[in-house]
């Protein structure tokens, strides 16, 4: 697995959990009140970057929090990941993540 994420990605996972409604603003309001850890590292209207193991803390904090609550597992997590990194922009992602660390070093 990766060690960050995209807020795009984390998105993606949310859905896949079954998360109604879920979207940028959700991820926000949830960072501000405290359910959804803070981002790692953040580019305004670029990038928002998560830690692997804060997606995890975050989305089963969340799944609590809904209008109606979603049982969900670590292993729910771990498939949601690993059905994200399946798509095309996954990929992308990775690739960008990889160009950014070695203009770093």
């Amino acid at each position: 697995m990766r060690r960050e994420w995209t807020q795009r990605e984390v998105i993606e996972m949310a859905k896949l959990l079954g998360f109604k409604n879920f979207d940028r603003r959700s991820l926000y309001y949830y960072s501000r009140t405290g359910v959804f850890p803070e981002p790692r590292a953040k580019l305004e209207n670029v990038l928002v970057l998560y830690a692997d193991e804060t997606v995890d803390i975050g989305l089963m904090g969340v799944s609590k929090r809904l209008r109606e609550p979603i049982p969900v597992t670590k292993q729910d997590v771990a498939w949601a990941k690993s059905e994200v990194l399946k798509t095309n922009k996954a990929k992308n992602a990775s690739m960008f993540l990889r160009k950014l660390k070695q203009k770093d070093n």
